[in-house]
């Protein structure tokens, strides 16, 4: 019965969208079937040492962080996702050393890789905000879904919340849920969050940057095939263990500091204000 549920809200969901929005589905869901295909032809060991050899030439080229940098823009827009894909390439790229690299060369190439992907993570995040004011501006009363996002009482929570704290609300807002284009999007329709605070509040979040850069140069290690040949047994499964906990880690301290948030806010006490099915915060928190 609650499969059937489910099944009848995502059929009445895809029926309320536009044209375009039904188009923008059926390709994202196109292109993860498309993914999942190659990995099961492919392999996941080739699929992986293409990735490797990808990373190995923007590690080298001289347009490679540029073209990082251009990803992580387009990425940083609805209804774009990868953001994270991106980090872990930069990661990759930049992150990765030599198998038999000293501990504080390690630091050092991580700390650098870090400091690059600080300078896109504000850049996309300031370009995107610019780009979103401005076409928010345009199509203001016009997309039904930001109208009733607007009237949700939690999104207003979330308004009066960073109007009176500011910076502090703007970086815990960082870690929501939510896909890092969508995060752009929230935070970019509050009216009362400057373009100074959003882009410092961004900045003030580029710690987590760490964990899926340190995840990329791991991965890099195990998807190389001659980086992976010059490890033993053992620090191969050393790196498993690193990646895994890296993951596990960054997840529960977003999901720590936004459950934190969302307390302090209230939102889980805030009913809707609407009565029948539509997008609330709920679809986006």
């Amino acid at each position: 019965m609650h499969v059937a549920h489910i099944l009848h809200h995502i059929k009445w969901r895809f029926a309320s969208l536009t044209p375009l929005q039904r188009v923008c589905v059926v390709l994202i869901v196109a292109t993860q079937v498309l993914i999942f295909a190659m990995v099961t032809y492919y392999g996941g060991d080739q699929i992986l040492h293409s990735l490797a050899r990808l990373a190995a030439w923007i590690s080298h080229s001289k347009l490679g962080i540029l073209i990082l940098y251009i990803s992580m823009t387009v990425c940083a827009l609805p209804p774009m996702h990868g953001f994270t894909t991106c980090i872990t390439l930069f990661g990759m790229a930049f992150a990765s050393t030599d198998a038999h690299a000293t501990i504080s060369e390690q630091v050092y190439t991580l700390l650098y890789a870090w400091f690059l992907a600080t300078i896109g993570l504000v850049l996309s995040a300031c370009i995107s905000m610019m780009v979103l004011r401005r076409v928010l501006h345009h199509l203001h009363g016009q997309w039904q879904m930001l109208a009733r996002l607007r009237e949700d009482r939690r999104f207003q929570a979330l308004q009066r919340a960073i109007t009176e704290h500011g910076l502090v609300m703007a970086t815990l807002a960082r870690f929501c849920p939510l896909p890092f284009c969508y995060t752009n999007l929230l935070l970019a329709s509050l009216d009362s969050l400057s373009f100074g605070t959003f882009a410092l509040s961004t900045f003030i979040t580029a710690p987590r940057l760490i964990f899926p850069l340190f995840m990329g140069a791991k991965i890099y290690e195990l998807s190389d095939r001659d980086m992976r040949d010059s490890l033993d047994p053992m620090s191969q499964r050393m790196n498993a263990a690193f990646i895994f906990v890296s993951m596990l880690f960054a997840v529960a301290s977003s999901w720590f500091i936004w459950h934190r948030t969302r307390r302090a806010l209230h939102l889980d006490q805030l009913p809707s204000d609407e009565e029948e099915p539509s997008l609330s915060l709920d679809d986006v928190l």
